[in-house]
């Protein structure tokens, strides 16, 4: 192996007699040949043998007698979807025998060509792009998401990246782990070689073909939902039902009646389509009495469940029990690990990316930052259990390095959101940052900072600190029914101005080369960095807003100069407690559609490069989730460069009609 580990395996021991599947693809063809030799030809000659073909969710099958030892046919490739084929051979008892998968890369799918309006822009420049999306050279209708990243930001490596190719066509039909899941797309002579190679050991996955078989057509225990819907009982308040009676919905301007059933249950069935937080009053009908005598209850609205988690992304329970002087806080061990690299294999290298570039499994390195292969989002730091938040490691001599633990997925769930890009665990010999001379900088230990008031901290928080480490907390029920979220914030937080819809802390000046200037405070929405205008949020959906500044405000390190602003949503909106009244009403806030927030892109239509303006460091210059192609395939979008300069990468995906996926990759430089 590639760490100098040797192992001997021995082979599984050769069978006397055996039938085996040979599948090729090539020319245009898929070429299967059924093999076997000559003592189970003798035992099952003439027997019938059954192919079964799957591809795109289409089955096809062959049948035959097994009347040789080679028997071989041909399938013409344009006759499948490109994807994973699975062939498997049964026996006349319907056993499975053999199975081979073979990836189908025909010249069919959609084909998408994107151009903008020039090759070269400056900074801050509107752009358009058009493409164009092509199935087997028609040209089609269908959805797409568009991109724009600043290639100089967002390291890059195609072969690694996750694309809706590499997911509907490759990785959600297999087993495991797929490394660098686009590289089989590249069609090189190897790529493909390597790619047949993949398919020739992930076979074996569906030998529950006895159930596939025999299904007997069982219904869905729980139905797809079709529509939105409300549904309730009416009853006396002797709790007989009300049975036959009219029962009125109403929501805003809309109206809507339907009649009870024998055992006094409602339905309003196919309803037009609202937002979560909308308010309805149901009213039951006729004489004031009747009213007065009628309860009204609606059916509690299923909702997805939700899994217990050891811990729901508090920083201060992460650093409970370690001290200022470094002592390790909650830590995985090392069986909870990916990957362990012993400090003596990194000792004496001359930094830390250089001793760990290539040694890390899925890692790469970026101005001192790690960064999980397809991730563009740096890894989390922990050193010596204190979480060191936009540091870079090389502040750390490897010889001072006792061990390096990789986390990804499911091991770095400990760290709750923080450690959704992977975490990246660093002990050293001393196990004492602060005191340690080798480490630039000191401890940042989040249990130091001063808390808000003892109980108040009793609310939900997307902030990396935790709830309990704001300057101030304003709760969302205080804010819900303002006409904007900066008209009911403004005059409310402390030390806080708005400007244009910004936020900027008092005396939150930040210090640069250029002398000092106002900057906005770092928003943070959901645990994300926001760069929208506020209003674009409800007041309705906020749940909490925490200021962080100073102490507070440096977990976030440089960013959080000018001080922090922590939104967190809510998980749904409040609901009004569904309660009967005295005239026979009941007002409710149903589950609806979330309101989609769209995406922030600035506009510079206008001269904005006056003295005092703040500079656009976006990395993501421009992002839509809902693309559509007219008749003839077309579609565009618009949007404004940045300050960086260099190479922009514009990314499209999507699907079309007949579900061919597609994806295409344009750049244009910025100067």
């Amino acid at each position: 192996f590639g760490n100098g580990v040797q192992s001997t395996v021995d082979l599984p021991t050769v069978a006397p007699k055996g039938i085996m599947l040979q599948v090729k693809d090539t020319l245009g063809k898929v070429s299967v040949n059924i093999v076997c030799n000559k003592s189970y030809l003798q035992d099952n000659q003439n027997k019938d043998v059954n192919l079964v073909i799957l591809s795109s969710g289409k089955l096809r099958t062959v049948n035959t007698k097994l009347d040789s030892r080679v028997m071989g046919m041909d399938l013409p490739e344009d006759q499948f979807a490109p994807g994973i084929m699975q062939i498997t051979l049964f026996s006349q008892d319907g056993e499975p025998l053999s199975e081979r998968l073979v990836f189908i890369q025909n010249s069919g799918g959609l084909n998408i060509t994107v151009s903008t309006d020039k090759q070269s822009y400056k900074t801050r420049d509107k752009v358009s792009v058009n493409f164009n999306a092509k199935a087997n050279g028609m040209s089609t209708q269908g959805f797409f998401s568009g991109a724009v990243v600043d290639d100089s930001r967002v390291p890059y490596d195609d072969n690694n990246e996750t694309t809706i190719l590499s997911y509907l066509l490759l990785t959600s039909d297999l087993k495991g782990y797929i490394e660098q899941p686009n590289y089989y797309f590249t069609k090189t002579p190897k790529a493909q070689m390597d790619l047949d190679n993949l398919m020739l050991t992930q076979g074996y996955r569906r030998f529950t073909w006895k159930q596939v078989l025999t299904a007997d057509g069982k219904p869905f225990a729980i139905a797809p939902e079709k529509n939105l819907f409300l549904s309730g009982t009416e009853k006396t308040n002797s709790g007989a039902p009300v049975a036959n009676k009219e029962i009125i919905l109403n929501e805003g301007t809309s109206v809507l009646t339907t009649k009870t059933d024998a055992s006094g249950k409602f339905l309003f069935d196919n309803m037009t389509p609202f937002y979560a937080g909308a308010q309805f009053t149901l009213q039951a009908t006729g004489s004031t009495r009747d009213k007065n005598s009628t309860t009204i209850t609606v059916d509690k609205q299923p909702e997805p469940p939700v899994e217990n988690s050891t811990f729901m992304g508090n920083l201060s329970q992460l650093t409970s029990g370690a001290s200022n002087s470094g002592s390790a806080g909650a830590v995985p061990s090392s069986g909870d690990a990916d990957q362990v690299i012993d400090g003596t294999d990194i000792s004496g290298a001359s930094s830390m990316t250089a001793a760990l570039s290539g040694k890390l499994n899925g890692v790469t390195f970026a101005s001192g930052q790690p960064y999980l292969k397809g991730n563009k989002y740096p890894m989390l730091i922990v050193v010596d259990g204190n979480i060191r938040t936009g540091e870079k490691i090389d502040n750390i001599l490897p010889d001072n390095v006792k061990n390096v633990k990789l986390l990804k997925g499911v091991n770095a769930g400990a760290y709750g959101a923080s450690g959704n890009s992977g975490v990246l665990v660093i002990n050293t010999r001393g196990g004492n940052v602060a005191g340690n001379s080798t480490i630039a900088y000191e401890s940042q230990n989040v249990t130091s900072a001063t808390p808000i008031k003892e109980g108040v901290a009793n609310y939900r928080s997307s902030s990396l600190a935790g709830p309990g480490h704001a300057d101030q907390v304003v709760m969302g029920d205080a804010i819900m029914n303002a006409p904007t979220l900066t008209s009911g914030l403004n005059g409310i937080l402390r030390g806080v101005d708005f400007t244009n819809g910004v936020p900027i802390l008092r005396g939150g000046n930040v210090v640069t080369f250029a002398g000092g200037s106002a900057e906005p405070m770092y928003v943070i929405l959901d645990g994300t960095p926001y760069p929208g205008p506020l209003d674009n949020i409800s007041p309705h959906s906020v749940e909490a807003v925490e200021v962080l500044k100073g102490a507070n405000a440096s977990i976030y390190g440089t960013a959080g100069g000018a001080g922090v602003l922590v939104i967190t949503t809510r998980n749904q909106a409040p609901s009004t407690e569904a309660s009967p009244s005295s005239i026979g009403s009941l007002t409710f806030k149903p589950l609806g559609y979330y309101k989609l927030r769209e995406f922030y892109s600035p506009k510079y239509d206008v001269a904005s490069n006056v003295p005092g303006s703040a500079p656009d460091r976006r990395s993501t210059i421009f992002w839509s989730p809902s693309l559509a192609t007219d008749k003839d395939g077309n579609a565009s979008f618009e949007f404004y460069n940045s300050d960086g300069k260099g190479s922009y990468r514009v990314i499209i995906e999507g699907i079309d009609g007949n579900g061919n996926p597609g994806r295409a990759i344009y750049r244009y430089k910025v100067e």
